[in-house]
């Protein structure tokens, strides 16, 4: 991959931070619970006659029934500050109000369970639809535990509420389930896991029916054709797996019901009568998924009133091991098309950034394609959604997507892309353990799926709240659907803080829409070239007047009422701010204000801007010349009111819309360049490689080893009109040189005039040096060659644009010097007639270790390395009971950079399984070379029980040697030859090597990817050699020998004598200690 360099006037843009604090964080509202409640465990917005209440589940805390422990608690708290503990126990689990104050025994004329009530964790789940209209506020608090009967089952319950919190009725569908073999069977329903309501459905997921398969319940409420309110049930846990449904799909622990809502995004079945419900199955493949389930108020005939799949199966699958996919969902039209989007949290994934840090959740945004299929596309229902955007969390552990929330159009915003007019709405995630544990969550806004930014518009973390608890914890573990609490159009954020006990409001400050403009009389600013002409401006060679604008609109007059009445009629709320930017970094900016002397200047104004522009004149000089264009931020924030002010409207201070709080623009100076101010340029560029030799085809080539650096000569030459904002662009590979460094001419010193390229200016004719240093390390790749691409340009008009381009190549020549060196150990094994059917290794013949010592005397690194070793494996193949001259024990050993690591074997004519003890015979641990590598260097090795193997009579006869003149009989007789020994003794030997093909020999590769300069590596090969069918004369002075035969290999001598086996396992010992 290629590394893009930019070199002087590289134009960076001076925006602010745009981030819309519309969710008010210096007044947040705060409800307490009990201590060890888990109050904020879930939390909702509900509107009764009364007004708007926040509904909170404490599910740890007590009902107040008699004879009940634990059994969970709802609370309804008034959104206003005025006490932080005005929360009101509901007692919500009877229609008539006296039964809540007996021991509990009957529910719903059903008999509950001795203990049914303790622990039933009520509160568990907290839903309301938030409509102010009575016939459309509904509530669902449900109790996951409660159980029913004399049993041990768990069915759990949810509790059906109206406008005014007074209980309707029960949903309790886990009785029919089988039960035939218990547990295995029934599972642990748990109704009302999840939970959902609006004015026509209800939902709730039951994630441990069916033996933890899980289940969804679905209510949709209508009106009938008589103008009766009717309703229709579905449900998935009924259909055994051989009836369809969702057991087709699903298995046992998949965990279906985890989290519940519904949509219409595009599928064929949808309609006004007619939606999906979606649940998440957390554990779905070990990956967790999202089921949909089509909702038909008429159902087919052969699908009865279950709640099953879609026809073609389609889900949302996760992408990692247990990351909780589909542990959170929230059902919203992000772009405002008419079709639902999906979101779906996976608050265990996790990842590692581009600097190696892990992340960890995620929120995928499935956005919908908004085409509805037709009846006949039932199989194509994978169309629905685009591929995911997937935000993620910033911290580990955090749980960023745990719970998620749509909050409606949070800052009202009415303008779309490109003047498009759309609402969007927006959306809340939490990480209740961001920061430690404290907690955190994060505001998106809705858009079109092409310009939705991933990047939060708001971050609220619980460690920067004011007056907050001692120490708040798991901030954002519930979140409520938004709501407009108050009325001004905008929804309040709630959010739970269970491990605290505190729920947290966050009012919206209503919106101000402003525009910003300037105004400049003149074509361009003209630049004096001599200090006579600078005529009336004094200071410098230029002077000119500038003037700003701001205008409020009166749209949002909820934001104008709060902005008179925290400032007054006639006061200025703004201050505005006019800056001049400077061109890039490090460049000064080149006009100052002739009031103060200074770049920036302030003052406050907006006091008139609602009926009319407010308009305000500044003047500016050009100190020095320049010939960089003028660029300007004029932006404006809200002055803060005094805190009294605040206190006694008690009204928050407005918000301005992020993209109105600033206005940037330029003003062109002039350019010399004739009445059109267009100047054309004829920019020329030719390069040069300094001190390498060049190839008649114009390629240039460098000794790696000679050159640790390269000198590339640029010549920028203007044959033209004047080049401004003139660029210059290099392209080259970073893997193999350094970023480079600008030299004067002729000075190549590293440590010394080093220029800062990115400030380098381009004049009339320009040429400097770029210095590269070669890479030396073992991360980089080997390349044959480096490839140099260099353009320039401008913003002004290029006439001839061929001539802005140069290439080179140069062609790299590396050297290293590779040394082999070869031993054994021992240098001289003595060994005797083997066994013919060997079980373990001290049944061949005596252990030899060949070591080899690859060694890179520099002066570059090696890449690719082969290292291939002729073996003589056997002395014929021709017959299965061959001898065999060096059987290997174990796959070869290397030992690199203080590790070591196996060698396979690779590249030979027989499988790894034939060359590496092909007799699967027994090896003894102590004796493998890697033994003493990886134990403690001071354990000592245990003596061997040695094995003795008696043969038989057929098996003497068949090792009977024949002697016709050859000492060995084989299909290719070996014929001896005389040599004098050192004693000066003649004596026969045998050479069997594999040049000559007197051994039957494999190949043996070994690869290392990298050996650096001076770097040495460590090859061993242990095995033993096995001569079960040789016989040889005896010599007088050693009358336990026969004859001598020698294996002939470079640097490696073995020769044969039969010895004891105490003298075989001195030697071996004394051969593993070197």
């Amino acid at each position: 991959m290629s590394f893009l360099i930019k070199f002087v006037f590289l134009l960076f843009c001076q925006l602010p931070c745009i981030h819309l604090f519309n969710l008010d964080t210096e007044y947040p509202i705060y409800k307490f619970g009990s201590p060890n409640s888990w109050f904020g465990f879930s939390v909702a917005a509900h509107f009764t006659s009364d007004g708007p209440s926040i509904l909170v589940g404490a599910p740890k805390w007590t009902s107040g029934q008699p004879g009940t422990l634990k059994s969970g608690a709802v609370y309804a708290c008034k959104p206003d500050s005025s006490n932080g503990n005005q929360c009101q126990l509901l007692s919500i689990e009877y229609p008539n109000l006296q039964e809540a104050k007996k021991p509990p025994n009957l529910l719903h004329g059903k008999h509950l369970h001795p203990e049914g009530k303790n622990g039933q964790l009520l509160g568990f789940s907290v839903y309301s639809s938030g409509m102010r209209e009575e016939e459309s506020s509904k509530a669902l608090v449900c109790a996951p535990l409660l159980r029913w009967g004399q049993n041990a089952y768990t069915d759990g319950v949810c509790y059906l509420l109206g406008a005014d919190l007074n209980h309707k009725g029960i949903i309790n569908t886990c009785g029919p389930l089988p039960k035939k073999d218990r547990h295995n069977d029934y599972g642990s329903c748990e109704q009302g896991f999840s939970a959902f309501i609006d004015s026509n459905v209800t939902l709730t997921g039951i994630p441990g029916a069916r033996k933890w398969t899980g289940g969804v319940f679905a209510k949709y409420d209508f009106v009938g054709s008589g103008g009766f309110v009717d309703s229709v049930d579905r449900r998935t846990m009924e259909l055994d797996k051989n009836q369809g449904g969702v057991l087709a799909l699903l298995a046992s622990h998949d965990y279906l019901g985890y989290s519940v809502h519904y949509g219409r995004f595009g599928f064929s079945h949808e309609d006004e009568k007619n939606f999906t419900v979606v649940s998440g199955a957390t554990r779905f493949n070990q990956t967790g998924a999202v089921i949909f389930l089509p909702f038909r108020r008429n159902f087919h005939a052969e699908e009865g009133p279950n709640l099953g799949l879609l026809d073609d199966h389609f889900i949302l699958s996760g992408r990692q091991l247990g990351s909780g996919f589909g542990s959170s969902l929230a059902v919203l039209d992000l772009n405002n098309d008419g079709f639902d989007d999906l979101l779906v949290g996976a608050p265990f994934e996790y990842f590692y950034d581009e600097e190696e840090n892990e992340k960890g959740g995620a929120v995928y945004i499935y956005f919908s394609k908004g085409i509805k299929l037709d009846k006949g596309q039932s199989s194509s229902n994978n169309l629905i959604f685009y591929s995911p955007i997937i935000i993620r969390g910033t911290t580990r552990h955090s749980h960023f997507g745990a719970s998620l929330a749509s909050i409606g159009n949070l800052n009202n915003d009415k303008n779309g892309f490109k003047g498009k007019i759309f609402f969007t709405t927006d959306f809340v995630v939490g990480a209740p353990y961001h920061s430690s544990g404290s907690g955190a969550v994060f505001v998106f806004h809705g858009n079109e799926r092409a310009h939705f930014s991933t990047e939060p518009a708001q971050q609220i973390f619980a460690n920067n709240l004011p007056n907050k608890p001692n120490f708040l914890k798991s901030f954002g573990f519930s979140l409520a659907k938004g709501v407009d609490l108050d009325g001004d159009g905008y929804a309040e954020l709630i959010v739970g803080a269970p491990e605290s006990n505190v729920v947290t409001i966050f009012r919206s400050k209503p919106v101000l829409e402003v525009k910003l403009n300037h105004q400049f009389e003149q074509k361009h600013v003209k630049i004096s070239t001599s200090r006579s002409d600078w005529g009336d401006c004094a200071l410098g060679p230029s002077c000119f007047s500038l003037s700003t604008s701001i205008f409020l609109f009166d749209r949002n007059l909820t934001a104008l009422k709060q902005l008179n009445k925290l400032f007054g009629f006639g006061q200025s709320p703004f201050l505005c701010k006019l800056e001049v930017l400077p061109f890039a970094r490090g460049v000064l900016p080149r006009a100052l204000f002739t009031s103060n002397g200074e770049t920036k200047i302030s003052w406050p104004c907006g006091s008139n801007a609602v009926t009319r522009e407010e308009i305000s004149h500044q003047k500016l000089y050009i100190p020095v010349n320049w010939t960089n264009p003028l660029r300007f931020n004029f932006s404006i924030s809200l002055r803060k009111p005094q805190l009294t002010t605040i206190n006694n409207n008690n009204v928050l201070l407005p918000a301005i819309s992020p993209d109105q709080t600033f206005h940037i623009f330029g003003i062109a100076f002039d350019k010399l360049c004739g009445d059109d101010n267009e100047c054309h340029t004829n920019l020329v560029l030719s390069g040069a490689l300094l001190d390498l030799s060049k190839r008649s085809d114009g390629l240039y080539q460098a000794k790696v080893t000679e050159k640790d650096v390269l000198i590339l000569r640029l010549l920028v030459e203007n044959r033209a009109e004047r080049a401004y904002l003139a660029k210059l662009y290099l392209e080259y590979d970073e893997t193999e040189l350094d970023e480079p460094s600008v030299v004067k001419r002729g000075e190549f010193n590293l440590n010394e005039h080093k220029v800062d390229i990115e400030k380098r200016e381009l004049g009339k004719a320009l040429g400097f040096d770029l210095l590269f240093k070669l890479v030396r390390s073992s991360s980089e790749r080997v390349s044959a060659s480096l490839q140099f691409k260099v353009f320039v340009n401008s913003s002004s008009v290029e006439d001839f644009p061929k001539d802005n381009f140069w290439k080179s190549e140069v062609l790299l020549i590396k050297e290293a010097d590779l040394q082999l060196d070869g031993g054994s150990r021992p240098p001289i094994v003595h060994f005797s007639r083997g066994n013919y059917a060997p079980k373990d290794e001290f049944d061949i013949g005596p252990q030899l270790i060949h070591a080899y010592t690859l060694t890179n005397k520099g002066p570059f690194y090696a890449r690719n390395v082969t290292l291939k070793i002729d073996w003589p494996l056997r002395l014929d193949t021709s017959s299965p009971n061959s001898d065999w001259l060096l059987y290997i024990l174990e796959e070869p050993l290397i030992r690199h950079n203080g590790q070591f690591r196996r060698c396979p074997i690779i590249n030979t004519n027989l499988p790894s399984s034939k060359l590496i003890n092909s007799l699967n015979i027994y090896n003894d641990a102590t004796l493998k070379l890697d033994y003493y590598l990886s134990k403690s260097p001071y354990r000592q090795r245990k003596p061997r029980n040695l094995i003795l193997i008696n043969s038989t009579k057929e098996e003497e006869e068949n090792l009977k040697l024949i002697r016709h003149g050859s000492i060995l009989q084989l299909n290719s007789p070996l014929w001896p030859k005389w040599i004098n020994e050192e004693s000066g003794e003649r004596v026969k030997v045998v050479d069997i090597n594999c040049k000559d093909n007197s051994a039957h020999c494999v190949q043996l590769t070994c690869h290392f990817d990298y050996i650096g300069s001076n770097d040495s590596a460590l090859i061993e090969i242990r095995a033993r050699n096995n001569f079960a069918r040789i016989t040889t004369r005896a010599y007088p002075d050693r009358p336990q020998q026969e004859d001598h035969i020698n294996l002939k290999r470079p640097q490696l001598e073995l020769h044969q004598a039969h010895y004891a086996r105490e003298r075989e396992e001195m030697e071996e010992s004394f051969g593993m200690g070197l």
